[in-house]
């Protein structure tokens, strides 16, 4: 099968998993949401800074498993094994360290959630190499049948529990529970089992391309956690709920819409090195697909984001909507970094990445002691999400000097994909502050979301006709059937923990 072919069914069932993990993520998140409120739902995200601290050493250090493609037992098995270990230790960090945050934080409560979470680092490293072999295999199949498992388990666990009024300890079994199946399913489906053999020498080798990635994870976990861990300890487990709340929808949408199409590119962008001129091509038209559906999307889930906080999760989230507006209209800017990242890694260059990006972490740390001011979550909102739109033109400066992969004339012809967007927000805001619509608030809000659709169509029809031709020939091509059938497809490997609470 062709690479493109790869790419196209790999987005499929990427698509395929994504779409069905958020739909049911969403709806547990939504009745949990309801149920334990924005001060029980703080109070477990702070578990989740252990979680995203596993996460960002296990995954990068295990990422040799792609970027080297490593086949031979005793690799591997020498990785699984360092991993396990590795985990072990993790986990009884988090045991070691519950009473003493809890007693920072001032949340006696806090001792006994971590003293349950701790598992989790565990689990996150015993699936972490049959996750990276199905990844190498390009198996998207395995891991939408695990996430759509893990899902429902673990929401099935969470929801009765938070029934039956557990509060933060439900958000922290479906974690556990969760990464449970997710284990249960990925070993039978990698065909592979560690041997009793261990070799440190090789294993430096092998580890040795996933520090860069894990440098890079590290500054994503200070970039995602720092603010966390600053506005439950200074503003309390209630705004750190608020905050979590956007951070989680923002996470959804991302998820629905920019996430799935760039599971593929890391593996894609690796077996394509030595061609930099189809890595442009393939990377421009996804950031036009990207602008044509993404900016009009975002546009309404803005506009219409005052009806469908207050209805899908109640009135209690109502203070946290310009915050989640703000960081939606962040999203703009997600596929260009990502596109970025992918070809960085895939060329192995991820310490000039890492070098620029570092300034952007360290001014959102910055930007993160704004909350101390009169509307500091929203200020910080702001400040965080201009800073990175400006630095998006940086990095693809960076890009062009260093892999010599220009992607600037792609980005100049979104303009008609921002117009329509434009477009979509004023129609959309003209009729809901007209008063025309004075019915019922789930009427307005499907009466709007057609509005502001047919409005998103009409602008592509208008602006980007040819563009549209492109996206509907590469639909058709998603659709077509393969005669290689033993090609199974995958999704690079999430951190589910968070994204699914």
């Amino acid at each position: 099968m062709s690479l493109h072919k790869k790419m196209a069914h790999g987005a499929l069932w990427s698509l395929l998993e994504k779409g069905g993990q958020q739909g049911l993520s969403f709806v547990v998140f939504m009745v949990l949401a309801r149920l334990v409120g924005p001060e029980e739902y703080g109070l477990a995200n702070i578990c989740f800074i252990y979680f995203s601290f596993a996460g960002l050493i296990v995954y990068g250090l295990v990422d040799g498993i792609v970027c080297l493609q490593i086949e031979d037992d005793l690799r591997l098995s020498s990785i699984f094994w360092a991993i396990v270990v590795l985990g072990i230790l993790l986990s009884l960090f988090c045991v070691a360290t519950a009473a003493p945050l809890a007693n920072y934080m001032g949340q006696p409560r806090l001792k006994g959630l971590l003293y349950w979470f701790s598992i989790v680092p565990f689990l996150v490293a015993l699936s972490s190499v049959p996750n990276m072999l199905l990844l190498k295999s390009m198996s998207f199949k395995i891991y939408a049948i695990r996430t759509l498992a893990a899902t429902f388990i673990g929401g099935v666990v969470g929801l009765a529990m938070a029934f039956n009024g557990a509060g933060a300890y439900a958000i922290v079994a479906q974690q556990i529970a969760l990464f449970v199946v997710t284990n249960a399913v990925v070993w039978p489906s990698a065909g592979w089992r560690p041997k009793r053999t261990f070799q440190l020498r090789g294993l430096i080798k092998d580890i040795k391309p996933g520090f860069e990635l894990m440098c890079s994870n590290v500054l994503g976990f200070l970039e995602g956690e720092f603010p966390r861990f600053i506005i439950g300890r200074f503003l309390g487990p209630t705004s750190l709920g608020h905050y979590a709340f956007v951070i989680r929808l923002r996470y959804a949408l991302a998820n629905a819409l920019i996430i799935p199409p760039l599971a593929v590119l890391y593996p894609a962008f690796t077996k394509i090195n030595d061609d930099k001129e189809e890595q442009r091509a393939i990377a421009g038209k996804i950031i036009l697909l990207f602008g044509m559906i993404l900016f009009p999307a975002l546009a309404i889930a803005i506009a219409t984001a005052p009806l469908y906080v207050p209805l899908l999760f109640g009135k209690i989230w109502t203070p946290t909507i310009p915050l989640l507006q703000i960081f939606i209209f962040g999203l703009c800017y997600w596929p260009f970094q990502a596109i970025v990242f992918q070809l960085f890694r895939a060329h192995g260059r991820m310490r000039i990445y890492l070098t620029v990006n570092a300034v952007s972490v360290l001014a959102s740390i910055i930007m993160t002691f704004l909350i101390f001011l009169p509307n500091g979550l929203k200020l910080m909102a702001i400040g965080v999400v201009a800073f990175m739109s400006v630095m998006q033109a940086v990095f693809l400066i960076i890009l062009q000097r260093q892999l010599d992969i220009n992607l600037w004339k792609y980005v100049m012809n979104l303009w008609p994909s921002a117009v329509t967007a434009l477009c979509v927000f004023v129609v959309m805001e003209f009729f809901n502050q007209s008063g025309l619509f004075l019915t019922a608030p789930w009427v307005k809000l499907l009466v709007l979301l057609l509005l502001g659709s047919a409005t998103g169509v009409l602008g592509t029809l208008l602006l980007q006709r040819k563009l549209l031709k492109d996206a509907l020939r590469f639909g058709r091509e998603l659709l077509k059937k393969t005669d290689d059938s033993n090609t199974v497809l995958n999704a690079a490997p999430c951190f589910e923990c968070e994204k699914n609470v």
